[in-house]
């Protein structure tokens, strides 16, 4: 007589993990192996009662959130450390409606409701958020399992083009009219208004991309290779053609509302767009422009800040192109940041200098 084998099932290992805060504050966990990451953290954002934005080993490695704790190498009574997820506001570009995500992950938004304003349609959805972009009427939220949730105006992105919620994305860029979503595999997807920058025509080279950047209606995408593809509106960005072959090496990108901005990793600075909006260099000394580690773009202004310490400019004057008056100001500059309109420059010393509108 025969005899039938019946399939063994094995339980997977539980072990016990820390969780601290940089407080001192902890919680342990009694984990099974097979959790994710991801799983892992909202247990003990619920211990701790504190937003956890990612979870490090004692290594110093950040553990990638969908990865098993068996696959991430955890033993028993490993201690690992909380990063704590801080709240983040969103505006759409003309600022008709705003979304917070809270430190728990979750979402609130206000304003007008066509607009973004009203989520209460992917209310339910919109939980462990991790980062949100906006277009000019609609919100884009990433979560932590890389599934995309988005709201307000359909015709600027408030609902997907397929109709279904995109997954596996790691970063999201908006437009005016559109959003350009860019998944871990390194591939590109866009929805929202074609003058928008929604590349229903994407060029061909939108493969292995690492990161995206945005003006109002063209996008810009950095490629593991270091090279850069362009789309959307020609005059906004969107062509690029006519400084393609500077385009290599390159290590960062910047964008105002109708221009973009490129770094070598040589320390020159390459641009393209509108002139009125800082697409255009020349007329700059080139000297002036070389040896730069920082890009940082406003509304129609970009600023650079160089090796020496200093900051050049150009683009619209008014709007923070010309920081003349404020240049003997901007020596030991530590980091440069911007709004719609001006610039401001952290001083090693921990002073600020301001320039623009």
């Amino acid at each position: 007589m025969g005899m039938t084998l019946l399939p063994s099932f094995q339980e997977s290992e539980e072990i016990s993990v820390t969780v601290a805060l940089l407080s001192g504050e902890g919680t342990t966990i009694l984990a099974n192996l097979d959790w994710t990451v991801n799983h892992l953290r909202l247990q003990a954002q619920l211990s701790l009662l504190v937003g956890i934005s990612g979870l490090v080993n004692s290594e110093g490695c950040l553990l990638t959130g969908r990865n098993t704790l068996k696959e991430v190498g955890l033993k028993d009574d490993d201690l690992l450390h909380a990063t704590v997820r801080h709240a983040k506001l969103a505006s759409t570009r003309q600022s008709y409606a705003f979304a917070l995500m809270k430190g728990d992950g979750s979402v609130v938004s206000w304003g007008s409701n066509r607009m973004g304003g009203d989520s209460s349609m992917v209310q339910q959805e919109l939980r462990d958020v991790e980062q949100i972009q906006a277009s000019g009427g609609a919100f884009a939220a990433i979560r932590a399992d890389g599934k995309v949730i988005s709201w307000g105006d359909s015709s600027m992105g408030g609902k997907a083009q397929s109709g279904r919620w995109l997954e596996n994305v790691k970063q999201i860029q908006g437009t005016v009219g559109s959003f350009a979503a860019l998944h871990n595999d390194g591939t590109v997807e866009s929805w929202g208004r074609s003058h928008g920058g929604n590349c229903i025509s994407q060029p061909s080279e939108l493969k292995n991309v690492k990161e995206l950047c945005a003006s109002d209606y063209a996008f810009a995408a950095l490629k593991e290779d270091r090279t850069v593809v362009t789309w959307g509106n020609a005059a906004s960005g969107g062509d690029s053609s006519w400084v393609k072959e500077q385009l290599r090496d390159i290590t960062q990108l910047a964008a105002t509302s109708r221009a973009f901005a490129a770094l070598t990793a040589d320390g020159h600075v390459i641009a393209w767009g509108d002139r009125d909006f800082g697409g255009d260099l020349r007329g700059m000394d080139p000297s002036q422009l070389s040896c730069v580690t920082q890009l940082c773009g406003a509304g129609s202004a970009f600023a650079a800040l160089r090796q020496d310490r200093t900051v050049v400019t150009w683009g619209d004057e008014t709007a923070g192109g010309d920081s003349t008056e404020v240049e003997m100001h901007l020596q030991d500059v530590y980091q440069l940041h911007s709004n719609e309109r001006a610039f401001c420059a952290v001083l090693h010393s921990g002073g600020v200098g301001t320039w623009g509108n």
